[in-house]
């Protein structure tokens, strides 16, 4: 059974980054085992599975120093899996800082949404102001007090 590989527009359409990118990439040596035929690069799904970590890990906030660092870790094998772990680890941890962070904005964005409907529905932004919490939906109320809490 033979490999298929795919050539760099087509990765490239494939993952909708540039090809200048993908020919970065491979310059900075996050594709070590990638074929060349004919000066034109070959890639296998070995090199697409590497690319889709590659973008994760950049949506995740590793730079591309960090990835790089990862990828060279991934080459080293097992001795380095305690690294790679830990850098899982650590990212999960800030992704979910900021998901919680993201959850506080949802929050104050649906209360704002509340406050400035109801005060054109009133006529005015004092109608709003001088209401009571017994007078405010218990949903806007959760949602206030997230957005604010320190």
């Amino acid at each position: 059974m033979t490999e298929s590989y795919l050539k760099i527009g087509e990765v490239a359409d494939r993952f909708n980054i540039p090809v200048s990118t993908l020919r970065y990439y491979d310059k900075q040596g996050f594709f070590p085992e990638l074929k060349r035929s004919g000066g034109q690069r070959l890639f296998s799904e070995t090199e697409l599975q590497t690319l889709h970590v590659i973008e994760c890990l950049k949506l995740s906030g590793l730079s591309l120093e960090q990835i790089a660092t990862f990828i060279g870790w991934c080459a080293e094998g097992d001795t380095s899996l305690a690294a790679r772990y830990e850098l899982f680890c650590e990212q999960k941890r800030k992704l979910k800082e900021q998901y919680r962070e993201l959850e506080r904005l949802d929050a104050l964005l649906t209360y704002k949404q509340w406050y400035y409907k109801t005060a054109l529905e009133a006529g005015s932004e004092a109608a709003v102001r001088e209401r009571g919490d017994d007078e405010i939906p218990a949903d806007i109320l959760v949602a206030r007090s997230a957005a604010y809490r320190e």
